[in-house]
């Protein structure tokens, strides 16, 4: 009949295993045990839970560990295991159950290390917990430790999900005070804020900086982070600079910073520069690219030259919705500022019939625009009706000012 099986045998039997048995077989060897009342040895725990880890399935890690609350085997985890779960909670964006672990660990009397902390601190970024990630940092630099790199990126990520702009670069600052040296992921995360808030000066202030340091320059995404702020606040000179600089920082541009160049340019009233860009251009328009070109086209009022470049990418076959409604709703907004009605409607009727593309709020909002500027009072109020009732999209001030424009020039103030 053979020996009952106990835990000494399951850890026998699965250790020198570990690293190559699948994820499959070693959960069915749980369940086994399971079956028959046997508890696991926590080495025994550490490596089925280390072979989940090693196929990245978090999932089953915490699973293994609910069992005990559920019923289950008991699982005891000792210092290798607490680590093993907070690092599939890191994965799993788990940032209640990492800071739940932390304190499970202290009140056990186990080191918590800097990668300890780490674990928890990455947790939170997963998920944008920016209370739990910047209340880890504060607790393990009062117990003594020194944050890093990693401690600090990950909390400025946290922030960022959260939208908390301001936050994120004071933790740059806190890092650079403690002497701990950014690396080009802390500088890209903080640009990115500062872009976020609307400072542009302050993410070419970063720029400069990270130019100015050894062991990090600026990297294509950086370069292009800096850009879209200029482009944000309409400033096409500073965007200018930048695009030109890029051979002395050894970065070439890329579609995303041609068409942001363009974006700063059209915005900043110089559409024929953005377009002499986007005619001239040695990479191969992206999508993105042709959007900046139609919204320029706008700014210029040539609505022909924006159809023909609506053309042009929709022909290309690389389009797909969002990015094509994007395309067609500043095709639209061209017409609509050049007083072309006929060719605004048009483009509404055409992006749904034969590309596919739903409508949006600005979609409509534009096509309203274009009826406001020939006072088709009538027009505009079916299209209001249209987008609620076959659409489902809500109204928003932009629109509604529109369509009573549009009854106002249609001397039907009483619609």
């Amino acid at each position: 009949a053979g020996f009952p099986p106990n835990a000494g045998t399951f850890d026998r039997v699965l250790k020198p295993r570990a690293k190559d048995i699948p994820v499959s077989v070693a959960l069915e060897m749980v369940e086994f045990m399971e079956a028959r009342g046997v508890d696991l040895q926590p080495s025994s725990v550490n490596a089925v839970m280390a072979v989940c880890a090693r196929e990245n399935r978090w999932q089953e890690v915490l699973a293994l560990v609910d069992k005990e609350g559920q019923g289950g085997i008991r699982v005891t985890l000792d210092e290798v295991g607490l680590n093993i779960l907070l690092d599939a909670c890191r994965r799993g964006g788990q940032s209640v159950r990492a800071t739940e672990t932390i304190q499970l660990m202290r009140r056990q009397g186990y080191h918590t290390g800097v990668r300890t902390f780490n674990f928890a601190i990455s947790a939170c970024a997963i998920n944008g917990d920016a209370p739990r990630a910047v209340g880890l940092l504060d607790f393990m630099t009062a117990t003594g430790l020194k944050a890093d790199v990693v401690s600090y990126g990950a909390a400025m990520k946290a922030c960022m999900k959260a939208q908390a702009w301001r936050r994120v670069v004071q933790l740059l600052d806190e890092a650079t005070d403690e002497g701990v040296e950014p690396d080009i992921i802390m500088y890209g995360t903080a640009m990115s804020a500062y872009r976020k808030c609307g400072d542009w000066a302050s993410a070419l202030d970063l720029l400069t900086i990270m130019k100015q340091r050894r062991g990090v320059s600026p990297n294509l995404i950086c370069i292009n982070t800096a850009i879209s702020a200029c482009a944000d606040a309409r400033q096409w000179k500073p965007a200018l600079a930048l695009l030109e600089a890029m051979p002395s920082m050894k970065q070439d541009p890329d579609a995303i910073t041609l068409a942001a160049v363009m974006n700063a340019c059209a915005r900043g009233g110089e559409w024929e520069r953005a377009l002499h860009y986007f005619d001239t251009c040695r990479v191969e328009p992206s999508v993105v690219m042709y959007g900046s070109a139609i919204t320029a086209c706008g700014k210029g009022q040539q609505w022909e030259r924006a159809l023909g470049y609506l053309g042009e990418m929709l022909s290309s076959h690389q389009w797909h919705p969002p990015s094509t409604l994007i395309c067609f709703n500043a095709a639209i907004s061209a017409c609509a500022a050049a007083g072309q009605l006929g060719e605004a409607l048009n483009l509404l009727e055409t992006m749904q019939r034969d590309h596919a593309v739903v409508p949006d709020i600005v979609t409509f909002s534009a096509a309203i625009s274009a009826c406001e500027e020939r006072g088709e009072w009538e027009t505009a109020l079916d299209l209001l009706e249209t987008m609620e009732r076959d659409h489902a999209v809500v109204p928003n001030v932009v629109t509604l000012s529109a369509a009573v424009s549009a009854c106002g020039k249609g001397g039907q103030l009483d619609a």
